[in-house]
């Protein structure tokens, strides 16, 4: 049974945009349909990357991109391999996301498109390669892993408990459909212990500002099946939890993560189906949480700039937009409540 009343449920989209305005247009120009030089350089600076599919049993793995199993085969093609697992399905033109990570880095990469897997020839593999068709590219503001402080000081030590990874993670990986099944991989991150542990069956997710695109909860109103990653700084496990959703404004429920005395209008009320508490190879081969593995931004071209590149161009308009855009996100990066 859920723990909100239908009058606090959030039912469509209409409904959402009376709670969060409508975002400029201008930010779809922001999509790309295939990789460019920004978001090449970004993955080649990358260590790794979350994935998930629409079937969200194959769970959301990491994805070392420091090795020969990940590669970009074209502007509009990745592959990699995923490890074979009793709970793999056919993968054919399977809807698929992916989150790219640069330790020490605050903003993110995510690419959406359709996945086919590239048969194994001898049915031995302990492994699959799958070919990631690119559909849309686009860069992620530094919102979540600055509310978090992901790359700051790791958490010194907590049991290894189920409530206790929620209770100390500052940040999580929130996989999302659309009403065709169509995959979104979006974090968030916010001081540890953000996600409300409401009962052993059901937590509350806060929703923060944002750029008002809100495409995770419109996805949510269109379809409730989700699933979410539980990060911990310093930790190599990872809590990942199924579930169905649906967008709450139930004030009761939300005041108590209220942050700098502002409660969230709206949340992500989850109803556990399953969950998984795995050690993760990966966290552990690339090392992320080391001081020395991090990344400086200065090696890289500035969020600011490459967005503004997507949204108007390297012509004289986007030279002229860049101090503009630039001074947008140095405020909402300010203004994170």
């Amino acid at each position: 049974m859920n723990f909100t009343s239908i009058g606090d449920k959030i039912t469509c989209e209409e409904e959402l945009r009376t709670i969060i305005k409508s975002y400029p247009k201008i930010l779809d120009k922001r999509i790309q349909p295939t990789l460019d030089k920004y978001s090449i350089e970004f993955i080649t600076q990358a260590s790794l990357a979350a994935l998930t599919f629409s079937d969200l049993s194959l769970g959301m793995p990491f994805l070392n991109l420091k090795n020969c199993r990940f590669s970009i085969e074209s502007p509009s093609t990745l592959s990699f391999l995923v490890p074979i697992t009793s709970e793999l399905t056919d993968i054919n033109n399977m809807p698929c996301s992916l989150y790219f990570l640069i330790p020490g880095v605050g903003h993110g990469l995510r690419i959406n498109g359709k996945a086919d897997r590239i048969k194994p020839t001898d049915g031995k593999e302990l492994e699959i390669r799958v070919a990631l068709n690119i559909q849309s590219v686009y860069l992620h503001c530094a919102r979540a892993i600055t509310r978090a402080e992901l790359w700051e000081t790791p958490q010194q030590s907590y049991n290894s408990t189920v409530n206790s990874i929620i209770k100390n993670s500052p940040y999580v990986l929130l996989s999302t459909q659309d009403a065709m099944g169509n995959t979104e991989l979006s974090p968030r991150g916010d001081p540890a212990g953000f996600v409300r542990i409401i009962n052993e069956n059901n937590l509350l997710l806060p929703e923060r500002p944002g750029n008002k695109v809100a495409v995770s909860l419109t996805n949510i109103i269109n379809n409730p099946a989700i699933a979410l990653s539980f990060l911990v700084p310093g930790s190599n496990k990872v809590l990942y939890i199924v579930g169905n959703a649906h967008i709450t404004t139930d004030q009761i429920l939300l005041k108590p993560l209220a942050i700098k005395g502002k409660v969230p209008k709206i949340g992500i009320s989850i109803l556990i189906n399953s969950l998984t508490l795995n050690d993760s190879a990966v966290l552990e081969s690339t090392e992320i949480w080391k001081k020395e593995r991090h990344i400086s931004s200065k090696s890289l071209t500035t969020f600011s700039k490459a967005l503004t590149a997507h949204m108007q161009g390297e012509g004289l308009l986007g030279k002229l937009s860049n101090p503009i855009i630039s001074g947008i996100i140095k405020h909402d990066l300010n203004n994170l409540y």
